[in-house]
Parts: structure tokens; C-alpha cells; sequence
């Protein structure tokens, strides 16, 4: 049986850095609904409705991907705390 490493600073580092990306997808998701936006100014009609369901299916996959990688981080983040109780756990025993 191999044995499981944790460097946890590491982890934290890349942690901290996830959570970085997750806030350049809420930017991105904001530069692309003003892009939208705009859109909507300069069109009407069957195009601005046209403009307006795809910026809404399109703010939809950027709210679902926003939302998994926040679980998933939150999910990292608690693993890693039960991870580094379990290490301090053992540690005390000797």
C-alpha cells in the first residue's frame, strides 16, 4: 500500500488559487452580459429577442459553472481541514 502525502500549505496556496478563478468567472460572466446589453440597445425586435434568449442560456452555463466550482472548492477546503485534524490527531499520540 502507498502512503498519502498532504503538503497543506501547498493545498491552501491552491486553494486560494481556485478560488481566483472563481472570481474571474464571475467577471467574465458580467463583461459578457453587458456585452448583451448593449446588444440590446443597438437591436429590437425579432433580433434583440433573438440576443436575449442566448445571453440568458448563456448567464444560465455561467451561474451552473459558478455554483460547481464553489461546491466543489468548499468541498476541498472542508476535506483538507478533516485531513489536517486527522494529521494533528495522530501527531499528538506519540
Amino acid at each position: 500500500m502507498s502512503d498519502i502525502q498532504y503538503n497543506f500549505a501547498n493545498n491552501y496556496s491552491s486553494l486560494d488559487d481556485i478560488k481566483g478563478g472563481i472570481n474571474q468567472v464571475a467577471e467574465a460572466q458580467n463583461d459578457v452580459q453587458n456585452v448583451f446589453n448593449m446588444l440590446n440597445e443597438v437591436f429590437n425586435g425579432d433580433t434583440a429577442a433573438a440576443f436575449n434568449a442566448k445571453g440568458t442560456q448563456i448567464n444560465t452555463k455561467f451561474e451552473d459553472l459558478h455554483a460547481k466550482m464553489q461546491q466543489t472548492t468548499s468541498q476541498a477546503v472542508d476535506h483538507q481541514g478533516l485531513m489536517q485534524g486527522l494529521d494533528s490527531k495522530h501527531a499528538s499520540q506519540f
